[in-house]
């Protein structure tokens, strides 16, 4: 028989989905993480290793908030597993029952585990907690925090390495800087003199999620219309640095167009039109230097509240933007 899991206050928070069980064969290697952008970016990465790398299982820990849930999955899967890694996203009691479990079945079968914080920020308590080798679980935790597609793979070629004995030891993870320019995967276009170019922005929370495919597919798309295509990974635009690189690639390449993926970095979700108005401003100046005009359109807020200004703003905002050297304002 199983007992809730309490908390001060009442009991654990499930959003009512109850005791699961985990339909999933045993692996050599299982990865638990709560954050579903981390298990998509592994999830792309492990289906590209390379045949005869050792079976990798993904989880996620929401699945594993009840104790029964968790004794399932221990039995059905963790316990075969020869690694075993914790991405601890949360509170330490969030996931109490799972670490306390994991780490008994480690001790007692000689597994490689490796706990680390899913956040920012080092958790020597839980490092101490894991059997691999504490330089090992900072490696792979920052090859998380990270992100990319190259940084996953190097993820698991840490683990082939540390724990199967596969080939020699990667090269620590590639720190991503706040903007990048992002060549899609596959074969590249080639660039025709003369034609138009095209600039997509998306923010590089996509690129260290692997969370790319619809960004390929645009790419791909405007090539086809006969479109020079350059695109860029940002944190924000209201980042200096991610606004200089822009700035040079869009004055660099004499871009025509631009497709801008980052709303939220240009539209103010309280309805205030200051941050959508310094977006734009931020998007004239490399036009304007370069005595160029980009055709833009207003995006009304007509309810969803997440991209948009507000329809009493909608003017204000207009005739600023209308004002703005480089931007054309077409419509909305």
């Amino acid at each position: 028989m199983h007992l809730l899991s309490t908390r001060p206050g009442g009991h654990v928070e499930d959003g009512g989905q109850g005791v699961v069980r985990v339909e999933q064969t045993p692996g050599d290697i299982v990865v638990l993480s709560a954050a579903d952008t981390t298990l998509s970016l592994l999830a792309d990465a492990a289906g590209q290793l390379e045949a005869g790398f050792p079976t990798v299982r993904l989880a996620n820990l929401m699945w594993l908030r009840q104790p029964a849930s968790a004794d399932m999955y221990v039995d059905e899967v963790l316990r075969h597993a020869r690694v075993v890694v914790i991405d601890h996203l949360g509170a330490a009691s969030d996931w109490a029952y799972v670490v306390e479990q994991v780490c008994e079945l480690a001790r007692a079968r000689g597994q490689w585990l490796a706990l680390f914080s899913g956040d920012a920020a080092e958790d020597l308590q839980l490092l101490l907690r894991s059997t691999a080798p504490h330089e090992d679980c900072r490696q792979l935790w920052r090859c998380l925090r990270e992100g990319g597609r190259d940084n996953a793979r190097t993820f698991f070629e840490l683990i082939g390495h540390a724990a199967f004995g596969r080939g020699a030891r990667p090269a620590p993870p590639a720190v991503l800087p706040p903007a990048m320019a992002y060549q899609p995967q596959g074969e590249l276009a080639r660039w025709v003199e003369g034609a138009p170019a095209a600039l997509l922005v998306f923010y590089r929370a996509h690129l260290q999620a692997g969370n790319t495919a619809v960004f390929d597919a645009m790419l791909a798309a405007l090539n086809a219309e006969g479109l020079n295509t350059v695109s860029v990974a940002v944190d924000s635009l209201k980042n200096p640095a991610s606004l200089a690189v822009l700035q040079s690639l869009a004055a660099k390449h004499q871009v025509s167009v631009v497709l801008n993926a980052t709303s939220f970095a240009i539209t103010a979700l309280d309805g205030d039109d200051a941050d959508s108005v310094e977006g734009a401003r931020s998007m004239a100046e490399p036009f304007a230097a370069a005595g160029r005009q980009l055709d833009v359109l207003l995006k009304i807020d007509v309810g969803a509240h997440r991209v948009g200004v507000l329809p009493e703003a909608a003017l204000s905002t207009a005739e600023q933007v209308a004002a703005l050297r480089g931007l054309r304002l077409r419509g909305v």
